[in-house]
C-alpha cells in the first residue's frame, strides 16, 4: 500500500466532513490494489437521510505515481421524510471540492460560496444546482455566479434586513453559515415584537430571501429583478401638424404684392439679412 496515497485520501475525506469512519475500508481497498472503487457513507440532517457514494479512481496523468488514486466524484442521494429522493453526482478536482454539508445544502436548492485562484488572483463565486438543466445522466448543471459579474455583496444585503448582532463575531458567523449554504435562523423586529425568521442566499436575484417561521417568503433584499412598466402617458409622439401660416400669409395675393414692393430692402441690407439667417 502506498502510505502517502492513503494519507492524502484520508485527509481529503476528513476535510469533507467524513472524519475517519471510512479509513479502515480505504486502507483495505488500497492494500488489495484496486484501480478504482467506491466507499459508502450515510448521515442525517434532521429528518433527511443522505447517502454518499465516494468514487476513487487511479490517476491517468503520466506524471502521477503508479497506483496513486484520487477521490474524483461523490454521488449524493437525498431521501426526504416522505420518501422522495433526488440524486446528484458532484465532480471533485483541484480548487473544486465540497463538504458533505455543502452537497446536502445544494440538493436542498441552496447555493454555496467558493473562492479559487486564477493567474494569482482570488475570484469568488456562488454555485447553485440548476434543476431545470440536466445532463443525460440526470445530473443538474452547476451554475456559477461570479462576484465580478453580479456585483453581489452578501454583507451589503445583510445590512438591508436591519438585523441585530450582539457583536461582530455573531455577524461573521452568519456570513460563514450562509456561504456554506445554510438556512440561517434570525430574529426580526416586526410591529414592536421579535419574530423568528430564516435567511437564505439567492445569487440568481442578487439578494437574500427572508422566510417566516412557516417558511413562507416575506421579503427580498434585491432590486435587480425589478423592471420599469412602460407608461403610455409618457410616450413622445409627433404633434399633429397645425396651420403655421401667419396672418400676412393668409392675405389676398394682390395685397401681398403691394406689401413686398414697399418692404423690398436694398442690396447691402439684403446681404446682411442673409448672413443673419445663415
Amino acid at each position: 500500500m502506498n502510505q502517502k496515497n492513503y494519507q492524502y485520501l484520508s485527509d481529503s475525506m476528513e476535510k469533507m466532513g467524513f472524519g475517519n469512519v471510512l479509513n479502515n475500508a480505504l486502507k483495505t481497498k488500497l492494500e488489495l490494489g484496486f484501480d478504482e472503487f467506491e466507499l459508502k457513507a450515510k448521515t442525517r440532517f434532521g429528518t433527511d437521510v443522505v447517502q454518499y457514494d465516494l468514487k476513487f479512481q487511479k490517476g491517468k496523468s503520466p506524471d502521477v505515481e503508479e497506483h496513486y488514486l484520487f477521490l474524483n466524484r461523490v454521488k449524493t442521494t437525498l431521501t426526504k421524510q416522505n420518501g422522495k429522493t433526488m440524486t446528484q453526482e458532484f465532480p471533485l478536482f483541484k480548487q473544486n471540492d465540497y463538504t458533505k454539508e455543502q452537497m446536502y445544502n445544494m440538493l436542498e436548492n441552496r447555493p454555496i460560496y467558493k473562492i479559487f485562484r486564477k493567474d494569482g488572483e482570488k475570484i469568488g463565486r456562488w454555485v447553485k444546482l440548476d434543476f431545470n438543466n440536466k445532463d443525460e445522466n440526470g445530473n443538474a448543471s452547476i451554475r456559477p455566479y461570479y462576484d465580478n459579474v453580479t456585483n453581489f455583496s452578501l454583507e451589503r444585503e445583510i445590512g438591508k434586513l436591519n438585523l441585530y448582532f450582539a457583536n461582530r463575531q455573531e455577524k461573521e458567523d452568519m456570513i460563514r453559515d450562509l456561504q456554506n449554504g445554510e438556512l440561517v435562523a434570525v430574529s426580526i423586529r416586526t410591529k414592536g415584537k421579535n419574530e423568528d425568521a430564516y435567511v437564505s442566499v439567492a445569487p440568481q436575484i442578487g439578494g437574500l430571501i427572508l422566510f417566516n417561521s412557516e417558511m413562507k417568503e416575506v421579503k427580498r433584499t434585491d432590486c435587480s429583478n425589478v423592471e420599469l412598466v412602460p407608461d403610455d402617458s409618457l410616450k413622445i409622439s409627433s404633434p399633429t401638424p397645425k396651420n403655421t401660416e401667419t396672418k400676412e400669409q393668409q392675405l389676398p395675393e394682390a395685397t401681398k404684392q403691394l406689401m413686398e414692393k414697399a418692404n423690398t430692402p436694398g442690396i447691402k441690407e439684403g446681404q446682411q439679412a442673409k448672413r443673419k439667417i445663415s
